[in-house]
């Protein structure tokens, strides 16, 4: 199938770890080139069929889906979680290198996509790109571009700053976007620029660290699923459905950020079956718990992203063959 062309101290703390468009716009900027091949994005439909976002209702709420095809070869549970937590398993998606588990001692970590000390503004800005229809792969690059020197879009007011033309009217987010080789540059610029306007403009961002305190604190500890999905796709343009499920998959590792509960997206879901692990929230976390790890929370948020990493690069036959 083609990919779908759309996808306090404490705040920093975080775990290791593709929207719905009512159109596609940037297309002067759109070079096929740019689009890695073999490599699909969060959600695929149909040649010819428009996307939608997934159904806006609790976890236990979405209906039956067809049972996912395990390989009766694959291990239990327990050998499954360990194996996604070792090194093993960096293999197995993209970008495994900065993956901050198993960092170098000798080499500088950048931040990218599976980085443990993104705040929760930051997993809000990877939200935010990966919304765009691009692949999972290009996403990832256009995510460490911006995160790092000399962009540093993972702070509010260099956002907004680099929101300004220079002498070519050419700001530095389209610029960053240049740098990338990302898809949609105009588009994907200008709603971080709107991302950021919001944060700051709706005091989301109260100690200016990135811990976001203030959205948490407008959710409220109710609903906390529902209200932040309303709150987000609300406010902030351009982030619909599939955004917020990668964005609350990923904060959820956050501390402060529990209150989302043990998440688990419908994409996400259907890789952990796939893999033979339990898809429901709850459940998962037995088996984490099960497999004798110290920090539940952040093995869990760890699990969902390289199950979902490992069916987005299309490895899942091949994770039998690493824990051989």
């Amino acid at each position: 199938m083609p990919p779908k062309k759309t996808q306090s101290k404490n705040a920093k703390k975080t775990s290791n770890f593709k929207e719905d468009l009512d159109e596609v716009n940037g297309k002067e900027d759109f070079n096929p080139k740019d689009q890695p091949k073999d490599s699909q994005n969060e959600e695929t439909v149909p040649a010819g069929q428009k996307r939608k976002d997934p159904p806006q209702s609790k976890e236990n709420d979405e209906p039956p889906t067809k049972a996912t095809k395990k390989d009766p070869s694959f291990s239990s549970p327990t050998s499954l979680i360990r194996f996604l937590l070792s090194p093993k398993a960096l293999e197995l998606y993209q970008n495994p290198k900065t993956d901050p588990q198993f960092p170098s001692s000798e080499a500088k970590i950048e931040k990218d996509y599976y980085t443990s000390t993104l705040t929760p503004f930051e997993h809000l800005v990877c939200a935010v790109i990966l919304s765009r229809p691009i692949s999972h792969v290009l996403g990832q690059r256009t995510i460490k571009t911006v995160l790092n020197e000399p962009w540093d879009f993972g702070d509010v007011e260099k956002i907004l700053e680099a929101g300004k033309e220079n002498e070519d009217g050419k700001t530095k987010r389209v610029e960053a976007m240049e740098e990338a080789k990302t898809q949609h540059r105009q588009k994907t610029a200008s709603e971080l620029g709107g991302l950021a306007k919001v944060v700051k403009d709706e005091g989301w961002d109260k100690g200016g660290d990135g811990g976001l305190r203030g959205l948490l604190e407008g959710v409220g500890k109710e609903d906390v699923q529902a209200e932040l999905r309303r709150l987000l796709t609300e406010k902030v343009k351009g982030l619909g459905g599939t955004g917020v499920d990668i964005f609350m998959r990923r904060v959820q590792g956050c501390e402060g950020w529990e209150g989302i509960g043990w998440f688990v997206d419908r994409k996400t879901k259907g890789a952990l079956e796939e893999l033979g692990l339990p898809g429901e929230g709850q459940e998962l976390k037995k088996c984490v718990e099960g497999s004798g790890v110290e920090d539940v929370r952040r093995s869990f948020v760890v699990i969902l992203e390289r199950a979902l990493g490992i069916l987005l690069e299309g490895k899942q036959k091949e994770v039998r063959g690493k824990m051989e």
